[in-house]
C-alpha cells in the first residue's frame, strides 16, 4: 500500500509543479535528484529501466525500479534503487 501512496505523491507533486504550486523544498530536492539520474546507466528516456542493471557506489549491482523518473524524484520518501539519493 505504501508504494501506491508514494507513486500518487510523485504524480501529484509533478502536477503541482506544473501549476507552479509545489513547495520550494520538494522542488529543489527533485531538481537535485534529476541531476543525479541524468547520466544513470539504468535510465531509458524518463524511465528507471527495470530491464537494465547498474552499479552503486559500493560496487554492488542493482536493477532499475521501472518508475517514471520525473515523478519519483518528487516523492519525498522515495529513494533511488542504486542508493544515489
Amino acid at each position: 500500500m505504501k508504494i501506491l501512496v508514494n507513486i500518487a505523491e510523485g504524480w501529484f507533486n509533478d502536477f503541482l509543479k506544473d501549476l507552479n504550486l509545489l513547495d520550494e523544498e520538494t522542488k529543489k530536492a527533485g531538481e537535485s535528484r534529476m541531476l543525479i539520474c541524468k547520466d544513470c546507466a539504468v535510465r531509458t528516456q524518463n524511465k528507471c529501466d527495470a530491464q537494465k542493471k547498474g552499479q552503486n557506489k559500493s560496487g554492488f549491482l542493482f536493477n532499475g525500479c521501472g518508475c517514471n523518473i520525473n515523478k519519483k524524484t518528487l516523492c519525498k520518501e522515495c529513494s533511488c534503487p542504486g542508493g544515489y539519493w
